[in-house]
């Protein structure tokens, strides 16, 4: 951490001071400014060119002072090399968080405005400091807390939506974000929404927005896994939680259903913390043991179950849902695969409220719905129909959307019950995630006892993690005629 002396800080504050009037003149001859109150949020290269300001005396004046004063940040460390950042794209960050500043609060456009010297000394705390803290945010549809009161769970601050001011929450943590929604917001209808929010700090605030993006992802793996809520992620802020900064939020749209038919929102409180904790922890582990495969399976599967609440069409779900079970399920056997996955599906997965009869009969018909669509065969609405009514979790819909939705959601229910069991059997050392074909699964299976013992291996850990996420889901809802919390929210 460098410390600096008293007249350094004046020197850097008279120079700062006077690079902002020289900018704010360059600035309103090209009739930026002022800024609307309602919205004071620039940047350069959108708003303005860089040349305008940067050619200025005063602001070569201030980069040339930065310079010499943090040499450990704008100087290269060997010859040849590139510095840690470049003092002219720090000064950028000074001048646009001042004209946000001085634009909310509507004052003159003078660098002497208390408002342009508290960010100078803002800057000089942000080069003392060696590292930095970068923050994700993720817009979450179809998931709350309880009250709607903000949350830390699972690692995350989970900050519900109870107005239209959805990015007054995430400029709490990310100030910059404003100017990365430029004056419009992703549309999107996903009641109840919620802001998931992971922070990472560091020397290198690019690479942190990956690790705070890879800690929401985690946690909606988590809550799929343990709940099998429809939650989906509908747009990302990422950006450092300093008005100065090197790296400025960006905001990116992400595929996102904007008039989903069917869903099944999520709520959680304090008291879901230690299941989604200890459910990453057993994939954690799980994941360590993994052998030098270029996919290994459990990869996979994981990337289709998740894959699968993404917007898609139901043919697209049910063929990724399907490749993902027999990763799951099949190991590394090929013959009879549709017998063998449906068999060991029925054994291992079965419970009080979905009995092997079920599993083996709705995964049938699941299978020969895939198969038809892998193969290029015609779909009749006929077979369709037959497919879906059929289920054993079947519930009547006037919507067809809704119908083939809770299909598809059958199908994605086993895969994820599936997956919970591998991980636990794997973990328990019963079924290693990699037998090189070693472990006669179907023969241990076919021992009614050895049977019993590995369904109740699995379910007794994954029980003790979450009780209910050994149980079938109910039925997904209806949007339209179905309440549920948050759908009345205005």
């Amino acid at each position: 951490m460098t410390h600096l002396r008293l007249s350094q800080i004046r020197r850097i504050t008279t120079a700062g001071t006077e690079m902002l009037d020289e900018a704010f003149a360059a600035l309103t001859e090209d009739h930026l400014l002022p800024c609307p109150v309602g919205y004071p949020y620039v940047r350069v290269g959108r708003d303005y060119e860089g040349g305008d300001v940067m050619s200025g005396a005063r602001w070569q004046d201030f980069c040339q002072v930065l310079d010499e004063t943090f040499p450990s940040w704008f100087q290269p460390t060997k010859p040849g090399g590139f510095p840690r950042w470049y003092s002219s794209h720090m000064a950028i960050s000074l001048l646009e968080a001042v004209i946000a500043r001085i634009g909310r609060w509507d004052g003159p456009y003078t660098g002497s405005n208390p408002q342009a010297r508290r960010l100078i000394l803002l800057l000089l705390r942000y080069l003392e400091t060696e590292r930095q803290e970068v923050a994700c945010a993720i817009l979450v549809g179809h998931l709350s807390t309880e009250g709607e009161r903000e949350l830390e769970v699972g690692g995350l601050t989970l900050s519900p939506i109870t107005s239209f001011r959805e990015l007054g929450e995430v400029t709490r943590l990310i100030p910059t974000a404003p100017a990365a929604a430029n004056r419009e917001l992703p549309r999107h209808f996903a009641r109840p929404e919620c802001w998931a929010t992971a922070r990472a700090s560091g020397i290198d605030p690019f690479h942190l927005g990956e690790v705070a993006e890879a800690k929401v992802e985690r946690f909606l793996l988590a809550i799929h896994l343990l709940y099998h809520g429809s939650a989906q992620p509908v747009y990302r802020v990422v950006g450092e939680t300093s008005e100065i900064c090197q790296r400025h939020a960006d905001l990116t749209p992400l595929p996102y259903s904007s008039s989903p038919v069917a869903l099944r929102p999520t709520v959680l409180s304090e008291a879901h913390g230690p299941a989604i904790a200890g459910v990453l922890d057993l994939y954690d582990r799980v994941r360590a043991q993994r052998k030098g495969h270029v996919v290994p399976p459990l990869d996979m599967a994981i990337i289709k179950f998740s894959g699968s609440f993404l917007p898609c069409r139901w043919y697209e779900a049910v063929v990724d849902l399907m490749t993902a079970l027999e990763a799951t399920l099949s190991g590394v056997d090929r013959l009879d695969i549709v017998l063998r996955v449906c068999n060991r599906a029925a054994t291992l997965l079965t419970t009080i409220s979905d009995p092997p009869s079920s599993i083996f009969g709705d995964l049938k018909k699941l299978y020969d719905m895939r198969s038809t669509l892998v193969h290029g065969s015609a779909v009749s609405q006929k077979d369709l129909k037959k497919w879906t009514t059929t289920l054993s979790t079947f519930r009547p819909s006037p919507w067809p959307g809704v119908v083939m939705e809770r299909a598809t959601d059958r199908l994605r229910d086993l895969v994820r019950r599936a997956l919970l069991a591998r991980l636990a059997l794997c973990d328990t050392g019963t079924w290693p995630l990699d037998d090189g074909g070693i472990l006669a699964i179907d023969q241990e299976l076919a021992d009614p006892a050895k049977a019993a013992r590995w369904h109740d291996t699995w379910q007794s850990l994954i029980q003790t993690i979450e009780p209910l996420a050994v149980e079938r889901t109910e039925p997904l809802l209806d949007a339209i005629d179905d309440n549920y919390p948050g759908k009345d929210r205005r």
